[in-house]
């Protein structure tokens, strides 16, 4: 049994100083008790313990079994959750649960959890995220989800953002804005600032005017108990007919954000800005004037950037300086006559001393004459975009002879200067490929099923440690989150 007495303090509304412990002043709010009970099954079992969270905050570590009273809680709801769960392990039902406390009463709460032999992957975390389009990001060993919302009842759509423990079990909190005059098109990204700040970038319409616009939040302080939020201004409006594309930030300057202006007729500019401290984001380059650019990645390394962009004839790799400025030169990796590119989005990814860039190609069925496959292609190239090694194929090639169609790819950094790269398609589902930092699969898994892939989803990847988790939209509004160990 542990008395989280010291911990529980912090919640308890006390100034701190002594005063609810004596007779003077005025009388205490009513207060009880909750006692955690905490029962661990399986094979493996976490060698440290968890960490217990009332109200999101940390009130100290507990054992893998055992009963653990936390007093002197103020009367009414209150949430229980825990953290700190080994890469293996997972809660059994909810994670955080309510629990309402009653005055001078101890309110029993149970928390199960299971870690089965770290070898039977995937573990899927019961974490599912309401919302539509979605964006993640990870740092100190937090994650951060980014989401809209669009209530059924007027005012307005909503940009929520979650910030998570690692394992993927138990929310700290959601901060939500409200944006009554526009509607947020389910379009997204989120960059990290730096270990605690993050800028999201959403593509708006107003609700007077035809058109598109990109607004900058920025969320302070986002994974701690008081997080704040600024509003930016936007960054500029275009016409209908715009995409935004990626936005990064690499922990030593403000973040890129690239954008496609799609309003002329068959041209694409991918129109590259960075953000001030105000807020104030400025044009600053344009990748490669040529029509019908269909995807764009960006990865961050720590003095600058490289952009992956998908085109009708290529595949190109274009390098970035720290201030988002692109070098006159670029690389084609892969063109319609060698690799046969698919025209899906481009993934890339730092890791260590290089990048991981994925893509697509059809290539004949060599078990069937006359049909096609896809396959997953990847190599890694340093940080002007030129090769390392030849493109490897990585995964099982899909059969495209039934219509399935292709969804992007999700590339990760693993401690081990490894990458995590998941991909989905129609037909066989999502998977997640585990490498060395050659690219050469250490693990292959299945994360879902065909069936629980909503049409259009591309996964995304994040890794802390031993763990990887990989976010996808199992169906129009819900994003399943799944945790798998190195």
């Amino acid at each position: 049994m542990v008395w989280l007495v010291q911990s529980a303090w912090l919640l308890c509304g006390c100034s701190g100083n002594g005063d609810a412990l004596s007779n003077s002043g005025p009388q205490p709010a009513p207060r009880g008790e909750i006692s955690v009970s905490i029962a661990t099954t399986g094979s493996e079992l976490d060698s440290n313990g968890y960490v217990l969270l009332i109200d999101g905050v940390n009130v100290g570590s507990v054992a893998t079994s055992g009963t653990n009273p936390v007093p002197n809680l103020l009367k009414g709801e209150h949430t229980v959750g825990m953290t700190g769960l080994a890469c293996n392990c997972t809660a059994v039902g909810a994670n955080p649960k309510k629990v309402t406390v009653s005055e001078n009463k101890s309110t029993p709460v149970s928390l199960a959890v299971s870690c089965p032999d770290r070898n039977l992957d995937p573990e899927v975390a019961p974490l599912l995220v309401e919302g539509d389009g979605f964006a993640m990001a990870a740092a100190e060993g937090h994650v951060l989800v980014a989401r809209t919302e669009h209530p059924a009842s007027p005012g307005g759509d909503i940009l929520a953002v979650s910030a998570l423990t690692f394992d993927a079990s138990a929310p700290f909190r959601t901060i939500r804005y409200a944006d009554a005059d526009t509607a947020m098109l389910d379009e997204l990204r989120v960059a990290m600032l730096d270990e605690s700040d993050a800028i999201v970038a959403v593509t708006r319409q107003p609700t007077a005017g035809v058109q598109t616009q990109v607004r900058l939040f920025r969320f302070n302080n986002v994974f701690d108990s008081t997080p704040g939020i600024v509003v930016f201004r936007e960054m500029t409006p275009l016409a209908i007919g715009y995409s935004l594309r990626a936005a990064q930030g690499n922990g030593t300057s403000l973040p890129v954000v690239v954008y496609d202006d799609e309003t002329q007729p068959n041209s694409h500019l991918s129109m590259v800005s960075v953000v001030d401290s105000n807020g104030v984001a400025a044009t600053l380059s344009t990748l490669a004037d040529q029509p019908s650019h269909v995807g764009i990645s960006m990865g961050s390394a720590d003095t600058g950037y490289l952009a992956g962009v998908t085109t009708a004839q290529s595949i190109e790799l274009h390098p970035l300086d720290i201030s988002g400025v692109a070098a006159a030169d670029f690389q084609v990796i892969a063109d319609s006559a060698g690799e046969r590119p698919v025209h899906e989005a481009t993934s890339v990814a730092w890791c260590n001393d290089r990048f991981a860039v994925a893509w697509w190609r059809t290539a004949p069925d060599p078990n069937s004459t006359g049909l096609l496959h896809a396959e997953l292609r990847a190599m890694t190239v340093n940080r002007d975009g030129e090769p390392m090694q030849a493109p490897v194929t990585l995964g099982t090639p899909v059969d495209l002879s039934s219509g399935a169609s292709l969804h992007g790819v999700g590339v990760g950094c693993l401690e081990n200067a490894g990458f995590a790269i998941a991909h989905a398609d129609e037909d066989t589902g999502l998977h997640l490929l585990l490498t060395d930092a050659n690219l050469a699969v250490q693990t292959q898994r299945t994360i879902a099923t065909a069936d629980e892939l909503a049409d259009g989803t591309s996964p995304t990847v994040v890794a802390n440690g031993a763990t990887v988790l990989v976010a996808w939209m199992e169906a129009p509004g819900q994003t399943r989150i799944s945790r798998s160990c190195q």
